[in-house]
């Protein structure tokens, strides 16, 4: 089992932080902190595989968490789907008015779900000329059927093997 300080130290490494950061910011010594950080992101000894695969769905299992906790179901549907949407499209982003138009919402509403994930650090996004660009930052689990996102593919269209 991971403990609290263990997973402050995993999120801190997983957001860019050096070990010598690490310490300094939690007042540990240099010395534990790269041991941890060795055992836990990078595994040592038997249990290699089970810390390795801790630390790395420790940011999933975090935003999973602040997901169903901080979104409405309109707001996950959004995110679903602009994260959907830009896995078929090679990371282009789909407009407020194509959002809207394929979630059967208004405008308005759609604007309001993105604001809010915006706020909740779900989405970042940056307005351009004619458009605004939305970076993904919480990652929520897409459906995919023959590699393809579910919404992308046409009901009916799934070839039966």
């Amino acid at each position: 089992m991971i403990t609290k300080r263990e997973q402050q130290i995993i999120d801190l490494y997983e957001d860019g932080a050096k070990a010598h950061q690490i310490a300094e910011e939690l007042e540990l010594s240099l010395e534990y902190v790269q041991g941890r950080i060795r055992t836990l992101c990078h595994g040592c000894g038997p249990d290699d595989r089970y810390y390795s695969d801790m630390a790395q769905s420790s940011r999933q299992l975090r935003d999973a968490v602040i997901l169903t906790r901080d979104t409405t179901p309109e707001q996950l549907r959004v995110l679903c789907f602009i994260h959907g949407y830009q896995l078929a499209n090679k990371g282009a982003t789909p407009t407020v008015a194509h959002v809207a138009a394929s979630l059967e919402m208004s405008k308005a509403a759609a604007f309001e779900s993105i604001h809010a994930l915006k706020e909740i650090g779900a989405l970042r996004v940056r307005s351009r000329t004619d458009s605004i660009a939305m970076d993904v930052l919480m990652k929520p689990t897409i459906p995919m059927i023959n590699g393809a996102p579910l919404y992308a593919v046409a009901a009916g269209s799934a070839a039966a093997s």
